[in-house]
């Protein structure tokens, strides 16, 4: 019984076949390799299904890109683009990621926004990181393009110094997003762009460029929180810059550069702005500028808000810049102030005097000049003399 069941379905299994093989023959010719017994079995345990659409797949840019560059160039080549196009936008995506390391690793001088002069040792560590981070930029890139890629090194080098250049700095302004510091640099680049248009070939006015600026701090007010919005000003804005010049020589710190400057940073847009030549402007400024320094000795106390005023005076400047050329203390700089004042005082009286002759006068200025010159070698050598003093050990120290 079993073995006439197993001979039917022989019989039956044959004339399928048969069947199969006639409808075969009938249809034309096809190209179509055989199937693989996979495809075979594939086809004979899978539904088939009536009706199906195939659709082309489009690539998208996130199909592409990838963190990891050896298979972001991979994903380039397979869809054909070209050697040089992908060595555009390799370099392109390298240069950016070091400029954004930059801003977050590199402590630059302008993050010590409150002293008047950079520290010299973050000056140096700033260059050191700076260097590091280039030279891991070019290594990077010569592993994934190949020696060749800087074939082009010139137009690379231009735009990573454009991004390096362009780059905010601090807590705050290094973590803003990509948008938010395009916008912010589109803005920078509109001020000076209108200041250019406004007063090249021109002389400054005053009080148009105060006009600009304001505007430039709405624009950046609309884009940057107001903490942001301080933050770039304590670094980057006019006010900022001319009161660092001003508090030279007080070492103020973070904090109390940030309060002076909140104190004052709004009376300067005033003065700025009211810079007429109407008597009514001139008492309003005035006024203006007495509480501006009120406000500062109330920050600073009367001793610091004494030398904030003395730094706006040319021949204390001068007297400070002298010191510190010839690497004297701080202190030296008022007995040098005070020549220098003495020796103005008797240039003026011997230029008023109508008594002396031509030759008179120029002999008499001469002198005063000598003595000036005196007056200074006096002050280094005695800075000379301390110096010694301090690096000679006391007798008997072995």
């Amino acid at each position: 019984m079993r073995a006439r069941g197993v001979l039917w379905l022989s019989l039956g299994l044959n004339g399928a076949l048969a069947a199969a093989w006639f409808l075969a023959t009938r249809r034309p010719a096809t190209f179509n390799p055989p199937p693989t017994p996979a495809e075979v079995l594939a086809a004979a345990t899978t539904a088939v299904k009536t009706n199906v659409i195939v659709r082309r797949q489009n690539i998208t840019w996130e199909m592409l890109e990838s963190e990891d560059y050896p298979v972001y160039i991979a994903n380039l080549r397979a869809i054909g683009c070209p050697e040089s196009t992908i060595r555009d936008i390799i370099v392109a995506d390298v240069n950016e990621l070091y400029a954004d390391r930059r801003a977050k690793e590199i402590i630059l001088p302008a993050h010590q926004w409150w002293r008047s002069d950079p520290d010299p040792a973050v000056v140096a560590a700033a260059r050191e990181t700076a260097e590091a981070l280039d030279e891991e930029r070019r290594e990077l890139l010569t592993r994934l393009l190949g020696p060749e890629w800087d074939i082009e090194a010139k137009r690379a080098a231009d735009a990573w110094a454009s991004l390096a250049e362009s780059t905010l700095s601090g807590r705050l302004l290094g973590d803003l997003s990509p948008e938010s510091k395009k916008a912010v640099l589109g803005i920078i680049a509109d001020s000076q762009r209108r200041y250019r248009e406004k007063f090249e070939d021109k002389p400054v006015d005053p009080v148009e460029w105060a006009r600009i600026r304001k505007e430039t701090r709405e624009q950046l007010a609309r884009v940057l929180t107001a903490e942001q919005l301080e933050e770039y000003l304590l670094r980057y804005s006019e006010n900022a810059d001319t009161l660092r010049e001003q508090m030279r020589g007080l070492d103020l710190s973070p904090e109390e550069f940030r309060k002076v400057f909140r104190l004052t940073d709004a009376i300067d847009q005033d003065i700025q702005l009211s810079d007429d030549a109407a008597a009514s402007a001139q008492r309003r400024k005035k006024e203006l500028e007495q509480q501006r320094d009120a406000a500062i000795e109330s920050e600073l106390g009367t001793d610091r808000a004494r030398m904030y005023k003395l730094n706006q005076e040319p021949l204390f400047r001068q007297a400070r810049a002298a010191v510190e050329q010839l690497g004297a203390e701080p202190e030296a700089v008022l007995p040098l102030y005070k020549i220098y004042q003495e020796a103005e005082r008797e240039t003026k009286r011997i230029q008023a005097d109508a008594t002396l002759t031509a030759e008179e006068r120029e002999e008499q200025l001469h002198l005063i000049q000598l003595d000036q010159q005196r007056s200074v070698r006096k002050i280094q050598e005695t800075f000379k003399r301390s110096e010694r003093a301090e690096t000679t050990p006391p007798e008997g120290t072995p």
